[in-house]
């Protein structure tokens, strides 16, 4: 097998490279050969991270709605703790800025228009 062909094999979703071989128009002489293939794939496929479709705390199927709903307010309760921080963040930074003397706050506001411009360019 090829390089780029091996490189292809090992990008594609386990489910891809699964129905691949299990084509009868796959055509390989030695067994070996798809073996070492699959266990390069699962090396390669540990290095990276999960698929949202490979997550398993993304597969609600199997739960209680006991456990359903323990993992809805699990969720509910992390964005609002991350909304309280963002928020903290907010009010820590206006009250920074509003501590600042005129020449600080004017500097304060060229900083952010130079970080906007700086932003769009990249």
């Amino acid at each position: 097998m090829s390089e780029e062909g091996s490189k292809f094999l090992m990008s594609l979703p386990f489910p891809y490279l699964k129905s691949i071989c299990q084509s009868n128009k796959l055509q390989i002489k030695d067994e070996n050969t798809l073996v070492g293939l699959f266990e390069k794939f699962l090396a390669h496929r540990e290095s990276l991270p999960l698929l949202k479709e490979e997550d398993p705390s993304l597969d609600w199927s199997h739960l209680t709605e006991a456990e359903k709903e323990n993992r809805e307010k699990e969720q509910a309760d992390k964005l609002a703790e991350e909304a309280k921080a963002r928020e903290d963040e907010e009010k820590a930074a206006l009250d920074e800025y509003n501590a600042k003397d005129d020449l600080g706050k004017a500097n304060a506001d060229w900083e952010k228009k130079v970080t906007v411009v700086h932003n769009e360019s990249a």
